[in-house]
């Protein structure tokens, strides 16, 4: 029973990293169209960040 016991422990992490890992690509990503879009739609001088 040790064994199945190890083998869910890893498998719980294993899935909580890779939600993690989704989660904060999916930040990335959102984020970053965001300051594209904002970048493209601001073309007046003085409002690039």
């Amino acid at each position: 029973m040790a064994d199945i016991a190890y083998l869910v422990r890893a498998l719980c992490v294993i899935g909580v990293s890779v939600a993690f890992g989704i989660w904060t690509a999916g930040i990335g990503l959102s984020s970053m169209v965001a300051w594209i879009g904002l970048k493209q739609r601001a073309n007046a001088p003085g409002t690039c960040m």
